[in-house]
Formats: C-alpha cells, sequence, structure tokens
C-alpha cells in the first residue's frame, strides 16, 4: 500500500501529508515512565502491528503445543478452531463478522493462553481511546498492563512488556 502511495506521488497524483514516525528504541526501562508512555502512544501503530505479529506466532505456537498434547477427537476439534480463528483473532473485533466473531470466541474458549493474549490486546489498544484520562492514569494503565504482562507466564506478553518498555 505505502508503495502504491509512493508512486502516485512520484507521478504527481497525490500528495503525501504525513508519515508514520518511526519508533526508536533504547535500553528497556525499570518501569515505564511519562516519556516511554509519550512514545508508546506516539508509535501505536508499530505497538500494535507488533503485538499483532506476537499473536500470530503465539497461534502458531499455541496450535503446535496443543497438536503434540492431545490425540483425542474433542482436542482435534478444538485445534481446527483454534487454526481458524488464529487468521481473525488479531484483528479489530469491531470490524469482524458475527459469524467470525463466533468462532474467534470458540477458539479462546480452547486455549486460555490465546484468551489471554486476546484480552491484553483489547486493553493494550483500549489505552489510546480513553482520551479524557490524564498523563497519570494513562501512565498508571500502561504500567498496570506491563505488570500483568510479565505476570502471566506467556513469553509472547513476556517479552512484549520488554518491547513497550524499550520505546524511546
Amino acid at each position: 500500500m505505502a508503495g502504491c502511495i509512493s508512486i502516485l506521488a512520484a507521478l504527481r497524483l497525490a500528495t503525501i501529508k504525513k508519515i508514520a514516525p518511526t519508533p526508536r528504541f533504547s535500553l528497556p526501562r525499570a518501569q515505564v515512565d511519562l516519556e516511554n508512555l509519550h512514545a508508546v502512544i506516539a508509535n501505536r501503530y508499530d505497538v500494535m502491528a507488533k503485538y499483532a505479529q506476537s499473536l500470530k506466532r503465539a497461534c502458531a505456537d499455541e496450535v503446535s503445543r496443543l497438536q503434540a498434547a492431545s490425540a483425542d477427537r474433542v482436542a482435534q476439534i478444538g485445534l481446527a478452531r483454534i487454526r481458524f480463528a488464529s487468521r481473525w483473532m488479531y484483528r479489530d473485533s469491531e470490524r469482524l463478522s458475527e459469524s467470525h466473531r463466533a468462532k474467534v470466541r470458540e477458539a479462546l474458549a480452547h486455549s486460555q493462553r490465546l484468551a489471554k493474549l486476546h484480552e491484553m490486546g483489547v486493553e493494550l489498544a483500549a489505552l489510546w481511546e480513553r482520551s479524557s484520562a490524564s498523563r497519570e492514569q494513562l501512565l498508571s494503565h500502561l504500567q498496570d498492563w506491563c505488570r500483568r504482562a510479565e505476570a502471566s507466564g506467556i513469553r509472547a506478553l513476556e517479552d512484549f512488556s520488554l518491547r513497550l518498555r524499550s520505546y524511546a
């Protein structure tokens, strides 16, 4: 998509008014601070794109884990649902049809790990929507999110929390 816009701009058929900021990183902070919060909010599109990538990897890992762990018919049905829903669960649920939302809910019912990842992603996305919240409230929410991610025992969430704390 960006390539098409660049081509149109080169042909002077379009004008690029704004570009997304390039994220900068530093060593991870021990705790999220205000500077870190501002960097995360400024790079929210990058944050959510990276979260979607980590969710995709976690889905693939969960499918592999479930495949190796069980051979019974019920588990295989759940595995098929997870495989199908893994293509949809990282997307905004508002944009999904009701049938796809139902399939994602079914898949999440079969895996606590994926349910937690999905729930944490929704909470992270809700952070930008709190326009009436003060900086201190936003900071508190992000610190709480990182604390819960690191305590979840899910490697993808732990790694992502570390990534969030390294935005500069």
